[in-house]
């Protein structure tokens, strides 16, 4: 597994519940807060733009391209 890869799953699995591997949307919008800063409306703007599939939950695959995106600031 890449540093990457180490890293994204490090903060991901911070938010995950029972090892799913996908974030409902409360669960997204507090990683969001806590681990990068924004706030709800800036989440909100964020969930959207990387919910690919708008199914209201955020996958590990769409987290990693927000993570790309954002870095670690």
């Amino acid at each position: 597994m890449s540093a990457f890869r180490k890293e994204v799953m490090a903060v991901f699995e911070k938010y995950m519940k029972n090892n799913v591997r996908n974030l409902k949307k409360e669960q997204a919008l507090v990683l969001f807060e806590n681990e990068f800063g924004l706030d709800h409306e800036q989440g909100e703007t964020m969930f959207k733009t990387f919910d690919k599939d708008m199914n209201g939950i955020m996958s590990i695959w769409e987290f990693q391209q927000f993570f790309m995106c954002m870095g670690d600031q």
